[in-house]
Protein backbone atom coordinates (compact mmCIF):
# COMPACT_ATOMS: atom_id res chain seq x y z
CA UNK A 1 0.00 0.00 0.00
CA UNK A 2 1.53 3.26 -0.88
CA UNK A 3 2.49 5.67 1.90
CA UNK A 4 1.93 9.67 0.99
CA UNK A 5 4.76 11.74 2.02
CA UNK A 6 3.85 15.32 2.31
CA UNK A 7 7.19 17.26 2.81
CA UNK A 8 6.98 21.03 4.00
CA UNK A 9 9.79 22.84 4.33
CA UNK A 10 11.04 24.89 7.58
CA UNK A 11 14.72 24.85 6.94
CA UNK A 12 16.26 25.33 10.48
CA UNK A 13 19.08 27.37 11.43
CA UNK A 14 22.08 26.00 11.53
CA UNK A 15 24.19 28.80 13.43
CA UNK A 16 21.50 27.78 16.02
CA UNK A 17 22.22 24.05 15.88
CA UNK A 18 18.59 23.07 15.46
CA UNK A 19 18.30 19.58 13.60
CA UNK A 20 16.90 16.22 14.00
CA UNK A 21 18.86 14.21 15.77
CA UNK A 22 18.56 10.52 16.87
CA UNK A 23 19.35 9.27 20.27
CA UNK A 24 19.21 5.59 19.83
CA UNK A 25 17.46 3.25 17.04
CA UNK A 26 16.94 -0.41 18.51
CA UNK A 27 15.91 -3.37 16.67
CA UNK A 28 16.30 -7.03 17.68
CA UNK A 29 17.47 -8.63 14.30
CA UNK A 30 20.25 -9.75 15.22
CA UNK A 31 18.69 -11.64 18.61
CA UNK A 32 20.52 -10.46 20.72
CA UNK A 33 20.33 -7.21 23.62
CA UNK A 34 21.36 -3.69 22.23
CA UNK A 35 24.39 -2.60 23.86
CA UNK A 36 24.21 -0.51 27.31
CA UNK A 37 20.03 -1.91 27.95
CA UNK A 38 19.70 -4.26 30.75
CA UNK A 39 16.52 -6.73 31.67
CA UNK A 40 14.96 -8.21 34.12
CA UNK A 41 12.53 -11.01 34.30
CA UNK A 42 12.39 -13.36 31.53
CA UNK A 43 13.10 -12.45 27.71
CA UNK A 44 13.91 -13.93 24.21
CA UNK A 45 13.43 -13.25 20.74
CA UNK A 46 10.72 -14.66 18.30
CA UNK A 47 8.32 -16.55 20.03
CA UNK A 48 5.52 -18.95 18.45
CA UNK A 49 2.88 -17.58 19.65
CA UNK A 50 3.65 -13.44 18.64
CA UNK A 51 4.50 -13.25 14.98
CA UNK A 52 6.71 -11.18 13.32
CA UNK A 53 6.15 -7.62 12.67
CA UNK A 54 6.83 -7.77 8.70
CA UNK A 55 10.27 -9.19 8.74
CA UNK A 56 11.40 -7.85 11.98
CA UNK A 57 12.56 -9.63 14.83
CA UNK A 58 11.13 -9.19 18.00
CA UNK A 59 11.71 -9.50 21.58
CA UNK A 60 8.90 -10.67 24.61
CA UNK A 61 9.12 -10.24 27.97
CA UNK A 62 7.96 -11.71 30.90
CA UNK A 63 7.67 -12.55 34.62
CA UNK A 64 10.82 -14.63 35.54
CA UNK A 65 14.41 -14.60 36.53
CA UNK A 66 16.14 -15.73 39.45
CA UNK A 67 15.59 -14.24 41.69
CA UNK A 68 12.07 -13.93 39.98
CA UNK A 69 11.78 -10.05 39.06
CA UNK A 70 8.69 -8.33 37.12
CA UNK A 71 9.52 -7.84 33.43
CA UNK A 72 11.38 -4.58 32.51
CA UNK A 73 13.57 -3.62 29.46
CA UNK A 74 15.79 -0.18 30.68
CA UNK A 75 18.39 2.09 28.68
CA UNK A 76 21.90 3.25 29.53
CA UNK A 77 21.47 6.64 30.83
CA UNK A 78 21.46 9.34 28.07
CA UNK A 79 22.03 13.15 28.20
CA UNK A 80 18.83 14.83 26.93
CA UNK A 81 19.73 18.08 28.45
CA UNK A 82 20.17 20.14 25.19
CA UNK A 83 16.56 18.62 23.58
CA UNK A 84 13.76 21.16 22.90
CA UNK A 85 12.15 18.05 23.78
CA UNK A 86 12.54 14.23 22.75
CA UNK A 87 10.01 11.93 21.68
CA UNK A 88 10.06 8.25 21.92
CA UNK A 89 8.20 6.04 19.40
CA UNK A 90 8.05 1.93 19.64
CA UNK A 91 6.31 -0.75 18.27
CA UNK A 92 4.49 -3.37 20.80
CA UNK A 93 2.22 -5.81 20.83
CA UNK A 94 0.53 -8.31 23.63
CA UNK A 95 -0.22 -12.04 23.58
CA UNK A 96 -4.15 -13.13 23.40
CA UNK A 97 -5.69 -13.22 26.96
CA UNK A 98 -6.47 -16.77 27.97
CA UNK A 99 -4.19 -18.47 25.70
CA UNK A 100 -2.30 -21.40 26.66
CA UNK A 101 0.59 -21.04 29.01
CA UNK A 102 3.87 -19.46 27.75
CA UNK A 103 0.96 -17.65 25.42
CA UNK A 104 -1.20 -15.84 27.75
CA UNK A 105 -1.41 -11.98 27.44
CA UNK A 106 -1.84 -9.50 30.34
CA UNK A 107 -5.22 -8.74 31.19
CA UNK A 108 -5.20 -6.46 34.48
CA UNK A 109 -4.32 -3.04 34.75
CA UNK A 110 -1.14 -3.30 36.60
CA UNK A 111 -0.02 -5.96 33.93
CA UNK A 112 -0.36 -3.67 31.00
CA UNK A 113 2.90 -1.94 29.49
CA UNK A 114 4.22 1.26 31.11
CA UNK A 115 7.25 3.20 29.67
CA UNK A 116 8.86 5.05 32.43
CA UNK A 117 11.97 7.18 32.91
CA UNK A 118 14.43 8.13 35.93
CA UNK A 119 16.92 10.76 36.66
CA UNK A 120 18.44 9.34 39.58
CA UNK A 121 20.14 6.45 38.19
CA UNK A 122 16.68 3.84 38.47
CA UNK A 123 15.92 4.92 42.56
CA UNK A 124 12.79 5.89 41.10
CA UNK A 125 11.01 6.24 37.91
CA UNK A 126 8.42 7.82 36.51
CA UNK A 127 5.66 6.68 34.28
CA UNK A 128 4.74 8.78 30.90
CA UNK A 129 3.04 5.99 29.00
CA UNK A 130 0.61 2.80 30.29
CA UNK A 131 -1.04 0.91 27.81
CA UNK A 132 -3.83 -1.10 29.67
CA UNK A 133 -4.80 -4.40 27.95
CA UNK A 134 -8.46 -2.97 27.43
CA UNK A 135 -6.99 -0.71 24.82
CA UNK A 136 -6.89 2.20 26.98
CA UNK A 137 -3.59 4.06 25.88
CA UNK A 138 -2.91 6.88 28.42
CA UNK A 139 -0.23 9.23 29.64
CA UNK A 140 -0.77 8.61 33.13
CA UNK A 141 -1.01 4.91 35.41
CA UNK A 142 -3.94 3.92 35.82
CA UNK A 143 -4.36 2.72 39.68
CA UNK A 144 -7.76 0.39 39.81
CA UNK A 145 -7.27 -2.98 38.57
CA UNK A 146 -9.50 -2.86 35.80
CA UNK A 147 -9.83 -6.31 33.83
CA UNK A 148 -9.38 -5.89 30.25
CA UNK A 149 -9.85 -9.10 28.19
CA UNK A 150 -11.11 -10.05 24.45
CA UNK A 151 -10.10 -7.91 21.43
CA UNK A 152 -7.98 -5.10 22.13
CA UNK A 153 -5.66 -3.27 19.59
CA UNK A 154 -3.06 -4.01 21.36
CA UNK A 155 -2.97 -7.74 20.33
CA UNK A 156 -1.67 -6.33 16.65
CA UNK A 157 1.24 -4.47 15.94
CA UNK A 158 1.10 -1.30 17.56
CA UNK A 159 3.50 1.84 17.42
CA UNK A 160 3.18 4.05 20.22
CA UNK A 161 4.54 8.14 20.00
CA UNK A 162 5.55 9.16 23.16
CA UNK A 163 6.74 12.54 24.44
CA UNK A 164 8.75 12.81 27.17
CA UNK A 165 8.34 14.62 30.10
CA UNK A 166 10.22 18.13 30.18
CA UNK A 167 11.36 16.82 33.76
CA UNK A 168 13.08 14.21 31.95
CA UNK A 169 15.43 16.26 30.18
CA UNK A 170 18.47 15.94 31.89
CA UNK A 171 21.47 14.59 31.45
CA UNK A 172 21.59 11.18 33.13
CA UNK A 173 18.12 10.35 31.90
CA UNK A 174 17.20 6.72 31.83
CA UNK A 175 14.32 4.75 30.13
CA UNK A 176 12.40 1.41 30.81
CA UNK A 177 9.66 -0.32 29.59
CA UNK A 178 8.02 -1.95 32.50
CA UNK A 179 5.30 -4.26 33.58
CA UNK A 180 4.37 -3.65 37.34
CA UNK A 181 2.30 -7.07 37.86
CA UNK A 182 1.91 -10.65 36.35
CA UNK A 183 0.33 -13.65 37.35
CA UNK A 184 2.50 -16.05 36.86
CA UNK A 185 5.86 -16.94 35.23
CA UNK A 186 3.51 -18.56 32.16
CA UNK A 187 1.24 -15.46 32.35
CA UNK A 188 0.70 -11.97 30.35
CA UNK A 189 3.23 -12.14 27.77
CA UNK A 190 4.28 -8.55 25.90
CA UNK A 191 6.90 -7.67 22.98
CA UNK A 192 8.63 -4.86 21.03
CA UNK A 193 10.10 -4.83 18.07
CA UNK A 194 11.65 -1.56 17.87
CA UNK A 195 12.30 1.12 19.46
CA UNK A 196 14.13 4.65 18.54
CA UNK A 197 14.22 8.06 20.13
CA UNK A 198 14.08 11.69 18.36
CA UNK A 199 14.81 15.05 19.38
CA UNK A 200 11.70 17.32 18.44
CA UNK A 201 12.93 20.08 16.21
CA UNK A 202 11.81 24.02 16.49
CA UNK A 203 10.34 25.86 13.55
CA UNK A 204 13.25 28.16 13.24
CA UNK A 205 13.83 30.26 9.95
CA UNK A 206 16.84 29.92 7.73
CA UNK A 207 18.08 33.44 5.74
CA UNK A 208 20.10 33.87 2.92
CA UNK A 209 20.70 36.59 0.76
CA UNK A 210 17.27 37.72 2.40
CA UNK A 211 15.39 34.78 1.37
CA UNK A 212 13.77 33.54 4.57
CA UNK A 213 13.27 29.74 4.29
CA UNK A 214 11.22 27.17 6.46
CA UNK A 215 10.68 23.78 6.71
CA UNK A 216 8.13 22.25 9.17
CA UNK A 217 7.53 19.93 11.31
CA UNK A 218 10.53 18.04 11.15
CA UNK A 219 10.77 15.33 12.36
CA UNK A 220 6.90 14.04 10.99
CA UNK A 221 5.07 11.96 10.68
CA UNK A 222 2.97 12.30 7.73
CA UNK A 223 3.80 15.88 6.20
CA UNK A 224 5.32 18.87 6.48
CA UNK A 225 5.25 22.32 4.32
CA UNK A 226 7.25 24.51 2.47
CA UNK A 227 7.52 28.24 3.42
CA UNK A 228 9.28 31.03 1.48
CA UNK A 229 9.83 34.49 1.99
CA UNK A 230 10.49 37.23 -0.07
CA UNK A 231 11.51 35.07 -3.46
CA UNK A 232 10.38 36.01 -6.38
CA UNK A 233 11.76 33.56 -8.64
CA UNK A 234 10.80 30.25 -8.81
CA UNK A 235 13.37 28.25 -6.14
CA UNK A 236 13.99 24.73 -6.95
CA UNK A 237 13.24 22.11 -4.18
CA UNK A 238 15.30 18.44 -4.83
CA UNK A 239 15.05 15.71 -2.09
CA UNK A 240 17.55 13.03 -2.15
CA UNK A 241 18.13 9.79 -0.34
CA UNK A 242 20.94 9.32 1.99
CA UNK A 243 22.85 7.49 -0.74
CA UNK A 244 22.23 10.63 -3.19
CA UNK A 245 19.46 9.58 -5.40
CA UNK A 246 17.39 12.05 -6.67
CA UNK A 247 14.03 11.11 -5.29
CA UNK A 248 11.63 14.38 -5.84
CA UNK A 249 12.46 17.83 -7.80
CA UNK A 250 10.06 20.58 -7.89
CA UNK A 251 9.41 24.65 -7.47
CA UNK A 252 8.14 26.78 -4.81
CA UNK A 253 7.82 30.46 -5.34
CA UNK A 254 7.16 33.52 -2.46
CA UNK A 255 4.40 31.35 -0.36
CA UNK A 256 3.64 28.19 1.08
CA UNK A 257 3.77 24.98 -0.96
CA UNK A 258 3.48 21.40 0.00
CA UNK A 259 5.61 18.50 -1.84
CA UNK A 260 3.84 15.25 -2.47
CA UNK A 261 6.54 12.38 -2.98
CA UNK A 262 4.81 8.81 -3.00
CA UNK A 263 5.89 5.47 -0.93
CA UNK A 264 8.48 7.06 0.68
CA UNK A 265 9.60 4.75 3.75
CA UNK A 266 10.92 5.91 7.44
CA UNK A 267 14.07 7.20 7.14
CA UNK A 268 16.47 10.52 6.84
CA UNK A 269 16.27 12.25 3.52
CA UNK A 270 18.41 15.37 2.11
CA UNK A 271 16.75 18.39 1.11
CA UNK A 272 18.77 20.56 -1.65
CA UNK A 273 18.17 24.22 -3.07
CA UNK A 274 20.31 24.04 -6.61
CA UNK A 275 21.90 27.29 -7.66
CA UNK A 276 21.61 29.24 -4.48
CA UNK A 277 23.78 29.15 -1.22
CA UNK A 278 21.15 27.47 0.90
CA UNK A 279 22.93 25.06 2.88
CA UNK A 280 21.78 21.42 2.42
CA UNK A 281 19.00 20.39 5.30
CA UNK A 282 18.68 16.72 6.93
CA UNK A 283 14.88 15.92 7.20
CA UNK A 284 13.38 13.00 8.84
CA UNK A 285 10.08 10.55 8.19
CA UNK A 286 9.21 8.60 11.12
Amino acid sequence: MKNTFLISMLITCVAMGAHAQSYFNVDFNSGTLPAGWTTTGNYGFGNTCLTENGNENYMWMSLGGNPVSQPSFQSPSMDFSQSVGVKVIFTFKYSPQGGSTSCDGPDLNAEGLQLQYSINDGATWSTFRHLHPAGIDSETYLNSPISGGGITPFLNWTTIYAQLPAAGLTNNTKLRFYQAQSSGINFDFWALSGIFAIQNVSNEQHVENGVSVSLFPNPTQEGAIVSIQNQIEKLQIQIYSMEGKLLHSGYVTDGERILHADAFAPGWYIIRFPETDLKPQKILKY
